[in-house]
């Protein structure tokens, strides 16, 4: 049998035909790894564009399991969707840390278990220094659980999670190709079950069959793989059996505590309009030949025809039957005549939102808890089920005395089959955790105790904006890109009723925010600076005004904040401008102001950052920019005075209890001093000078720390219209990057002008090499060490950059304006310098909008702080003071604003800055009838959302009702000019009644006493559904869709019309 594929040759598609024998040896016999592509430059950016391909990845996650797939101290979980797979791992304080995503298979995962070793046996005990890493054993090749996937391309994948060295990913997988012959209902793979104790899988068809395979024990496969890394597999054997009907349900149930030796497989299948069940029964020792049904085709009773949750209990070959609404334990299956016993519900709640649907909610997943893997020879095993409409159950079974239950609140989001208890706390008196990724609506992490009667307490949320129905693109004219044009926000409607929100869609960094405050006194701070805190109880933050300097200090726990100092309790010089402050070693941290050096003491007991000594200028004189060297003891100060510009080295020394300042070098300038940094490349130390004309020095630092020969400068090319103060640098950063060979090094100086510009600096390696290790001052005209330079526009208003202390020698920050960005030259010049967006998110406040960042640090890694504040960004945002953990993968970090209603169609008005939505909302009302039913009715709005720059709000500014049986189809902003005026309207095209008839509403905002209405200008009737509405021109015309015609539309101006 062969068919025809496209095939990709010579940059072109062309049709070859295929056997299905190739495809399956090919599929076999993929590499977990593949041959990594040679990096392309990036495109020029197009003008106008078709999108023919997805660029955006489903946030839809179809199951959550937790998993140890990369190794036995790695608590991880895996998210797994439509075609991709997260790895996180699962912090002590329940909250998640990206590790990798997995998004190459090529097809979609219609299935996914995990295999290998039961929980019970890999947990570890829990540390609270969770920040310091675990000693991981590379010698072990294969982690103790495994994860495996049904694929549509007819595929059984086995992979885990290898970690490298430097921190990165490899994925190991084996591919087993599964029967491709039969019809679709009948192919494998919509159903995956795995025996507890991973001795058997089974893969189940749609309908009529199922396979069974005998699988490998861990050490046997174990042994597989450290002979062959590639070619490994943990199957022995295979056989199908046949299921006379379509398959509902599939698990291998638990033998009784002391059978070693059994498998049990139950199937739930439905047959002529009957639902049944059969179960089949093996000897593990004897092979897949000696399977035997057990019980066949047994008829379940008429309220089980559409069972949704087949749960196995752990205490024998028992299981519960989770319905629409009722539930069953089944028991004595082996028997041959199973018993079945109803479970009473604690107190049957209805619909949270009875308008949403006319049916019942029905049950969606389940859960067992992390404790009953514990050894504690109780028969008794908790679990908890979950609703669609997010309420949670939590159930006792007792093999004995039968299943209890119990309300355990419910999440605040809808819930579909991704659901999971995360293994955090292993013991009785532990709280539960819970994680669901939402069913059209965000999902949520939530913990909760045994004893809690009332709502678990929320941790965090987990990020899901589908379904999309609408999507725009709205300007940002506050906000720029890093190529300099106008960042254009993608806006989409997402989730449904009660969770809808219109989301603007960001890719970037994610910076999740801990603690954070306001304070009005915060407004106008330029630097911020960490410094430690000898008591070793948190750490102090120096911070800087124009004209002033303030200290705070953050406890080691996060648990307060002390803003009260003043230079009674502190040696900190509070009454001039902070220009850098850094630690100098041997307890000691310096202070640079305009005025001079003050010398801090880190290490003084019982006080606050003594003073231990200082060096001031004369009153004629001004500090204008200053650095500091940390290995060398030594800070550097541009000073300028009634002689001139120089350029002066002092190594701070401490002498008993005073500190000497000796001088040590001077050097002459032609200008003033914009930015003075310290460089590190390898072992050696530089000095960056720049000054306002735009010239750029580079100084080599001796060993003393004074200033040595000059290694390079350049002068900042300009276009004819740029102001030559635009020119000049405010900041500098040194990146290279870290390839394997160290000969192969490229390296950058990225400067932040005062232009919104990044000026790149690209090093030559043996050039800057031979500079640093030669004797003679390069001549003023050289450029041997300046292989090319690059502009980046990021904005019109000064750029800065700041180096990421706690990342790689690749990586720094950068700000301007409104935006805040990532800098990356890990991939050295053969990319170039990477620009990511950074992007504030707070658990708190989904709608939460990011200003312009003023200052930025990070605060070290110490034992003392928590893992919250350990390694965290901070980052000064007008008045608000951020401590964030950044996250390390670009993906999308979206924005939500939460509307009432569904919403299905969004536009936004620049001239009004606003948002526009169509939403749907439903409605429950007792009617006049006897039988005391709600009806419910649904009614279509338009709201309107304040979004302008300084908008905090995030309810509707107003809203207009339509007719009660109209719904939205299109929508869109029509500027009509009269007398010189402009008038904005919303145009509204929608279907009503039984869908035959349309209409075209115009509404337009108005303010009347102080408060803004939404009201109606003008309706036209038509006989058929409107189905798009588009303006055109600065004529006032306006296209409206309806049926199969199209009618353009113009404002008379004598008519008014």
């Amino acid at each position: 049998m062969a068919l025809q594929t496209g095939v990709f040759e010579n940059g072109q598609w062309v049709t070859r035909r295929v056997s299905i024998q190739d495809i399956l040896q090919q599929n076999s016999q993929r590499e977990s790894t593949q041959e990594q592509l040679p990096f392309k430059p990036p495109m020029e950016q197009p003008v106008v564009g078709l999108l023919s391909r997805t660029v955006l990845q489903s946030p839809v996650v179809n199951w959550i399991i937790p998993a140890r797939i990369r190794n036995r101290e790695k608590n991880d979980v895996v998210f797994i969707g439509e075609d991709f797979i997260q790895l996180k791992e699962i912090l002590p304080n329940a909250h998640l840390e990206h590790v990798s995503t997995k998004a190459d298979f090529g097809s979609r995962i219609r299935a996914a278990r995990v295999f290998g070793e039961p929980r019970k046996f890999i947990h570890p005990p829990m540390t609270e220094k969770a920040q310091i890493p675990l000693d991981i054993d590379w010698n072990e090749l294969v982690p103790p659980q495994i994860l495996v996937l049904t694929l549509e391309s007819q595929e059984l994948l086995f992979l885990f999670a290898r970690p490298r060295r430097d921190g990165s990913i490899e994925w190991k997988e084996s591919c087993i190709p599964l029967s491709p012959d039969a019809s679709l209902l009948e192919q494998p793979g919509r159903h995956l079950a795995v025996d507890p104790r991973s001795r058997a899988l089974a893969v189940g068809a749609a309908e009529s069959s199922i396979f069974i395979y005998a699988a490998k024990t861990m050490d046997e496969l174990r042994s597989n793989i450290s002979h062959d890394t590639q070619n490994w597999t943990p199957l022995k054997s295979e056989r199908p059996v046949a299921i006379p009907g379509t398959i509902l349900k599939m698990e291998f149930l638990y033998p009784e505590p002391d059978d070693e030796h059994h498998v049990i497989l139950l199937v739930v299948y439905s047959r002529d309009g009957k639902t049944r069940m059969s179960c089949y029964d093996w000897d593990n020792r004897h092979g897949l030949s000696h399977i035997r049904p057990v019980v066949e085709g047994f008829p379940l009773s008429h309220n089980q025809r559409n069972p949704q949750l087949l749960i196995p209990l752990q205490h024998g070959p028992s299981f519960i039957l989770a319905g629409h609404v009722e539930i069953y334990i089944h028991q004595e299956i082996m028997t041959g005549n199973p018993k079945r016993s109803s479970v009473s519900l604690s107190k049957e709640e209805g619909p949270r939102y009875p308008g949403n649907s006319r049916r019942f909610p029905t049950w969606t997943s389940w859960a067992r808890t992390g404790r009953n893997w514990i050894w504690n020879n109780k028969q008794e095993e908790n679990f908890y089920l979950v609703r669609e409409d997010g309420v949670v159950h939590y159930m006792q079974v007792n093999s004995r005395s039968g299943a209890l239950t119990s309300k355990a609140g419910h999440f605040m989001c809808n819930v579909a089959s991704a659901f999971a208890s995360l293994d955090v706390g292993y013991y009785l008196d532990t709280p539960d955790v819970l994680v669901t990724a939402g069913d059209m609506s965000p999902g949520e992490i939530v913990k909760r105790t045994r004893a809690q009667i009332m709502e678990p307490d929320f941790i965090n949320s987990i990020q899901n904006w589908s379904p999309t129905l609408d999507l725009i693109l709205a300007d940002a004219a506050h906000s720029s890109n890093p190529i300099g044009g106008v960042r254009r926000r993608v806006l989409a409607t997402s989730g449904r009723s009660p969770y809808g929100a219109i989301t603007e869609i960001r890719a970037g960094l994610n910076a999740k925010l801990g603690l954070t405050f306001d304070e009005d006194g915060l407004a106008g701070v330029t630097g911020v600076w960490t410094l430690p805190d000898s008591s070793a109880d948190g750490v102090y933050f120096l911070l800087s005004f124009p004209s002033s300097s303030i200290l705070i200090h953050i406890a080691g726990d996060a648990s307060g904040v002390e803003t009260d100092f003043d230079e009674d309790n502190s040696g900190v010089d509070f009454e001039h401008e902070t220009l850098v402050s850094g630690p100098l070693g041997q307890g000691l941290a310096v202070q640079i102001t305009p005025r001079g050096f003050i010398a801090l003491d880190t290490f003084a007991l019982g006080k606050t950052l003594p003073r231990k000594g200082s060096w001031t200028l004369p009153p004629e004189e001004v500090l204008l920019a200053g650095a500091v060297c940390s290995k060398l003891s030594t800070a550097y100060a541009g000073v300028r005075s009634q002689h001139g510009l120089s350029l002066q080295a002092k190594s701070i020394e401490p002498r008993g209890e005073d500190v000497k300042f000796e001088s040590t070098s001077s050097v002459s300038l032609s200008a003033d001093p914009t930015c003075i940094e310290v460089l590190e490349y390898k072992r050696a130390n530089m000095l960056f000078v720049a000054t306002t004309d735009g010239l750029l020095r580079l100084y080599k630092i001796q060993e003393d720390g004074s200033v040595g020969r000059l290694l390079e400068q350049h002068q900042i090319w300009q276009d004819a219209s740029t102001q030559e103060t635009l020119n000049a640098c405010q900041s500098a950063v040194l990146l290279h990057d870290n390839p394997p060979n160290a000969s192969e090094t490229d390296i950058a100086i990225v400067c932040g002008l005062r232009s919104g510009d990044l000026y790149v600096i690209e090093l030559s390696r043996t050039g800057l090499e031979q500079a640093l290790g030669g004797t003679t001052p390069a001549p003023a005209t050289s450029f041997a060490t300046i292989s090319s330079t690059k502009r980046i526009t990021l904005g019109h208003t000064t750029a800065a950059v700041v180096k990421d202390t706690e990342g790689g020698v690749s990586l720094a920050f950068a700000t301007c304006g409104a935006e805040f960005y990532r800098l990356d030259y890990g991939r050295g010049r053969h990319i170039g310098l990477e620009v990511t967006n950074i992007w504030f998110t707070d658990r708190n406040r989904p709608s939460l909008r990011q200003n312009s960042v003023s200052s930025i640090c990070r605060i070290p890694r110490e034992d003392y702080l928590i893992r919250d504040l350990g390694g965290a960004l901070v980052c000064i945002s007008k008045k608000s003071f951020f401590v964030a953990q950044l996250e390390e993968e670009r993906h999308i970090v979206p924005r939500s604003i939460p509307v009432q209603g569904t919403p299905n169609r969004v536009i936004y008005s620049d001239a009004l800055k606003a948002i526009f939505v169509a939403c749907l909302e439903s409605h429950t009302f007792d009617p006049a009838t006897r039988d005391g039913r709600q009806r419910r009715y649904a009614q279509s709005y338009i709201r309107m959302y304040d979004d302008g720059p300084e908008s905090s709000s995030t309810e509707a500014v107003a809203e207009y009702a339509l007719n009660p049986t109209a719904r939205v189809n299109a929508l869109t902003t029509w500027t009509l000019e009269s007398n010189g005026r402009k008038y904005v309207h919303v145009v509204v095209g929608s279907v009503e009644g039984d869908g035959r008839k349309g209409t075209v509403v115009c509404i337009q905002k108005t303010t009347k006493d102080g408060k803004t209405k939404l009201e109606k200008t003008k309706d036209m009737k038509l006989k058929q559904q409107v189905t798009a509405i588009a303006s055109y021109g600065e004529s006032n015309f306006l296209v409206v869709c309806y049926g199969k015609k199209l009618l353009v539309y113009q404002y008379n101006e004598e008519t008014k019309r």
